[in-house]
């Protein structure tokens, strides 16, 4: 298999053969036209991609291949002569599997693996005439050391482009230690550079700016949307100077973030990385000699023997200049709207023991004084109680765990963003999966499949739930594309969206039947303040 789209025409012009012609008569199927080529020509080059009404280029590099330059900032793609094909989508950037697809979100990736991984997608609505098309552009999760890549299945943009009139780009960085480890203050002779993954989707970015009006989209309308650490990854942009102009509005889905790593903190988990490998700070330009495989080979052991080491963007005073959101947004954020939430329940997917499914009282009460102070156990799940309702002790641990690990940082995010002039839009998606008979309740990434509108390609997560999935589906996606064509999320299938503010707190609670609440579980925010 050379690449998922590839795979995915296959199946599609497949499929009435594979079902039977006779069952597929009687459903009135029929077998679509395979894709067209498409050609557009950018100040870049000349790009082939395929498509219907929507065309879609795969594997466009932003920026020079990075062999033999580890660890160091990417340059600007040169331009290219003649025809570059567009139909294949590139490799991911070498992670550990265990970093990616969970138990419910069996997504698939594409397979290579490379460092050379800084490529794009872009799904464009044809004609690509008149250049004013809003662009969303999406950062995916996985923290900032895995998740796959811009390619994986659920990332699709072919259904939310349709449905929107809007471009969609999908974008692949560098992860974990290829993008991420600080080597500056640690061994400075290694030549290495600051927050590099940082720096890729940067010169994404500046791409999309100089080139997505010849696919139809307004480089003056660019928005950043991202999942869990893709949330993240855009709030750390509006605290780049090098970031500034380059995207105006930002979404953050289950992924707020205050603060990154100080130099301190990095050069820690540095020293923690070499001393893994038995390198010595002073030897660190080994690095760039030993294999892509054994760095990640180091990482995954690090995994399971230093859970408190990670890799992520660091405060190094030239690149990333401030932390994001502390003590307040940094300027840059000021005139960029914010669109941000997280899932009701998101520690069934994030802490899914068998055991925290099946809780009594007393056990219940036992786990949640490991997450809260002790001396607040009883007053929160009564205030949780009296405001949701008779909850099983499992319900009640997995809603305040949520709320720690998850909600209450995107309370605070966006309490610190309101203060700016742009508005501040707050959400929380209480859809309850049908898989495993509602085991999962409202998990982590739930509504990643939702918000792309590829709900019939993630049973895995939506299941089989007789259109309910598609119907929130469309309500979400349609939320996601009003936002970034206009900074304001309402639409006409959801009740009146308000700003959020600090007197109200109003917050769309997505559901099958969706309403605004004010200031959901204020009570126990209160006391886990």
């Amino acid at each position: 298999m050379r690449s998922i789209r590839t795979r995915r025409q296959f199946l599609r012009a497949t499929a009435a053969i594979a079902a039977g012609a006779a069952s597929l008569r009687l459903a009135g199927a029929h077998m679509p036209p395979p894709p067209g080529d498409v050609f557009v020509d950018t100040p870049s080059g000349r790009l082939r991609g395929q498509g219907y009404h929507i065309a879609w280029f795969l594997g466009v590099p932003y920026a020079a291949s990075v062999i033999g330059a580890r660890f160091r900032a990417a340059q600007p793609y040169a331009s290219w002569a003649g025809v570059r094909d567009a139909t294949y989508h590139g490799p991911k950037c070498p992670q550990d599997a265990g970093v990616g697809p969970s138990p419910l979100a069996s997504y698939t990736t594409p397979p290579e693996t490379s460092e050379d991984c800084l490529t794009l997608n872009i799904y464009a609505p044809q004609p690509f005439a008149g250049g004013k098309r809003p662009v969303m552009v999406w950062l995916h999760g996985g923290a900032f050391e895995g998740g796959g890549s811009g390619s994986s299945s659920w990332y699709d943009g072919e259904r939310l482009a349709n449905r929107g009139d809007v471009v969609v780009v999908t974008v692949t960085h560098r992860l974990n230690v290829f993008g991420y480890l600080h080597l500056a203050d640690v061994a400075p002779q290694a030549a290495a550079d600051a927050n590099v993954g940082q720096t890729d989707i940067v010169l994404a970015l500046k791409w999309i700016r100089e080139n997505i009006a010849a696919f139809g989209g307004d480089p003056a309308c660019v928005t950043l949307f991202g999942a869990s650490g893709g949330g993240r990854k855009a709030a750390v942009l509006t605290a780049m100077p090098e970031a500034d102009g380059l995207f105006h509005r930002m979404i953050a889905q289950s992924g707020a973030i205050l603060r990154a790593q100080t130099r301190e903190e990095a050069a820690q988990n540095a020293r923690a990385f070499l001393k893994q490998l038995d390198i010595a700070p002073s030897d660190a330009g080994r690095l760039t000699e030993l294999s892509a495989e054994k760095l990640v080979a180091a990482r995954e052991t690090m995994f399971m023997t230093s859970p408190n080491v990670w890799f992520g963007p660091v405060v190094d005073g030239k690149i990333l200049t401030a932390h994001p959101f502390d003590p307040a947004p940094t300027e840059p954020a000021a005139q960029i709207p914010l669109l941000i939430g997280c899932t009701g329940t998101e520690t069934t997917l994030l802490m899914p023991d068998d055991e925290n499914f099946r809780l009594d009282e007393a056990a219940m009460r036992k786990k949640l004084a490991e997450h809260i102070p002790p001396g607040v156990v009883s007053a929160a799940i009564d205030a949780l109680r009296a405001e949701e309702g008779a909850l099983s002790p499992s319900d009640v641990f997995f809603r305040v765990t949520s709320d720690v690990r998850m909600r209450n940082r995107a309370i605070e995010q966006a309490s610190r963003k309101v203060a700016q002039p742009a508005p501040v839009y707050m959400y929380v998606t209480e859809w309850v999966t049908p898989i495993d008979g509602g085991k999962w309740r409202s998990p982590h990434v739930v509504d990643l499949p939702l918000i792309f509108d590829n709900a019939s390609s993630a049973l895995s997560m939506v299941g089989h739930s007789f259109g309910r999935a598609d119907t929130m589906a469309a309500k979400m996606s349609e939320a996601w594309i009003a936002f970034a064509r206009s900074a304001d999320p309402s639409t006409k299938t959801l009740p009146r969206w308000p700003r959020y503010d600090m007197a109200t707190r109003s917050t769309m609670r997505f559901d099958d039947e969706s309403r605004i609440v004010d200031d959901p579980h204020r009570e126990l925010r209160r006391l886990l303040a």
